[in-house]
């Protein structure tokens, strides 16, 4: 049995989100719209967004307006948000993020919106080793 202590200011939270089928550029962009939405709603004014998605990292960066019609009207309120914050965006190779990994598996069990406060235990695993480096 392994042990891992991950103090507790560590995990900020985790989410997950259901979604239609699409393609899985819109499940990374629904992802990041959540992600800065959330961090928003909770008052985080230093965020660094990292993403496997390197379009979606050039949309960031850029704060350009080319994503799906559909998803405009919440793409425009991240563009303002992050305007606002101490953003940083950077590219992660899918292998570097196991616990991100993790959760898009579990969205199939799951039928609202689900936020975490504390490590599901589910991640306690790989967030115990993504944090430790």
């Amino acid at each position: 049995m392994e042990a891992f202590f991950i103090p507790l200011e560590a995990f900020k939270g985790a989410f997950a989100i259901p979604l239609d089928k699409g393609y899985a550029f819109e499940a990374k962009l629904a992802g990041a719209i959540h992600a800065i939405s959330y961090a928003w709603a909770f008052g985080w004014k230093h965020l660094w967004f990292k993403s496997d998605s390197s379009y979606l990292i050039t949309l960031l960066r850029e704060h350009s307006l080319f994503v799906p019609w559909s998803w405009k009207p919440s793409w425009l309120h991240c563009i303002d948000r992050i305007s606002k914050m101490n953003f940083y965006v950077s590219h992660i190779y899918w292998e570097g993020n196991p616990v991100a990994d993790i959760l898009a598996s579990r969205v199939t069990n799951i039928q609202a919106p689900t936020w975490w406060h504390n490590t599901p235990s589910f991640i306690h695993k790989a967030f115990s080793k993504d944090y430790s480096g």
